[in-house]
């Protein structure tokens, strides 16, 4: 068998396909092929003028008005992407493919309820269309109809049961229905379609998490970081897992990259902290907490966390401020009005500290008594 001869380069095969056009410019299947063409080579705006030729030469033929709606869609042109789908639509409204695109066009606006009901629509037309069922079951997850979605998922596995991406989506949106042995069964079976599915085994490890599972948490948590090197919050999860089975050094690492993954991760700086305080690092536990609330100024944890790092220094002063920003924002903070009106014993500002604890007494009588053991006779 001779060898087969070469691809020819982008400049040749451009060259080919225009002299084709101009011997024949009336040609379709030139102007499709051409169209075609800049799609493989991602020159879509080209690609679109071609199919319009297409249009010229055949106007009742749907396919080249679906081909110039792809091509805007890849240029983020999504409502003149529609507006050449609902073209097609009026030369044939049989077309569940055209429906089909239609509402992927509304989905990419946001549309919604205009998405669902062209999936609606091609699924009537064509009740074997997986790629409609799963799109509409996604369409059904952001309008929170969660066990809608459920059924849109399973019918698009059912007509293509190797389909792992939607045996996931079904464990998904179990999980938002709080049916998290249903999800477990469902991200398992996902696996097994896809064992390199890594979203599937983080999900289930969360399922796992959530139940205090925590050894069959990360050992799924640790397989994502094998399938999926840079998937930060896997990194992260795994540093929970470990925290609640005490293992506080692989917790702090665990959660040091995650953040080195995503160096804007504030929760993961924010547990590496936590887990700098387990570890007795007083320092580095404030370095973390500040470094979250770089990132994310308005957690009441993180400050919290902070306020009591500083306090456990004995840095009353930067702890007070830290307090006093909760309780602005959230002024039935029992812990930080506690922690506060500690603080104020601490350095002898005991009007200051029976201010708090006035605030406290209806709102958390066991810590308004504890507040008054500290002012004691100062009370």
């Amino acid at each position: 068998m001779p060898p087969l001869a070469p691809t020819p380069n982008f400049d040749e095969r451009l060259k080919s396909l225009q002299k084709t056009i101009q011997t024949a410019p009336d040609n379709a299947d030139a102007w499709r092929a051409l169209g075609s063409f800049f799609c493989e080579n991602e020159r879509f705006a080209e690609a679109v003028e071609s199919y319009k030729q297409v249009i010229r030469i055949t106007p009742s033929d749907i396919e080249p008005y679906l081909e110039v709606g792809l091509a805007l869609s890849k240029q983020g042109k999504h409502p003149e992407a529609i507006g050449a789908y609902e073209d097609a639509v009026r030369i044939d409204n049989t077309s569940a493919r055209a429906h089909y695109l239609r509402g992927l066009g509304y989905y990419s606006l946001d549309h919604v309820p205009e998405s669902v009901r062209a999936y609606k629509r091609a699924l009537l037309l064509q009740p074997d269309f997986f790629e409609a069922s799963y799109a509409l079951g996604h369409a059904y997850m952001k309008q929170e109809r969660f066990q809608d979605a459920v059924e849109s998922f399973a019918k698009a596995l059912s007509i293509n049961p190797k389909l792992a991406e939607a045996s996931f989506s079904i464990g998904v949106a179990f999980t938002k229905l709080k049916r998290d042995a249903e999800a477990i069964g469902a991200f398992r079976h996902a696996i097994r379609l896809d064992p390199t599915l890594a979203a599937a085994y983080n999900s289930l490890g969360l399922c796992y998490l959530r139940a205090g599972n925590f050894h069959d948490a990360l050992e799924a948590f640790l397989t994502v970081n094998d399938l999926n090197p840079a998937f930060a919050e896997a990194y992260y999860n795994a540093g929970l897992a470990y925290a609640e089975l005490g293992d506080h050094e692989k917790a702090l690492a665990a959660f040091l990259t995650a953040t080195e993954k995503k160096t804007d991760f504030a929760q993961a700086y924010a547990n590496a902290g936590v887990m700098y305080g387990k570890l007795g690092n007083c320092e580095k536990e404030i370095d973390s907490y500040q470094k979250a609330l770089e990132l994310n100024a308005d957690n009441p944890k993180t400050m919290y966390n902070l306020a009591k790092a500083f306090q456990d220094r004995g840095t009353i002063t930067q702890s007070i401020e830290l307090y006093k920003k909760i309780i602005a924002v959230t002024p039935t903070a029992t812990e930080a009005l506690y922690e506060l009106g500690v603080c104020y014993c601490s350095i002898g500002d005991y009007a200051s500290a029976r201010t708090q604890y006035q605030f406290l007494l209806p709102l958390n009588r066991t810590l308004a008594d504890s507040l008054a053991t500290a002012l004691g006779d100062n009370r």
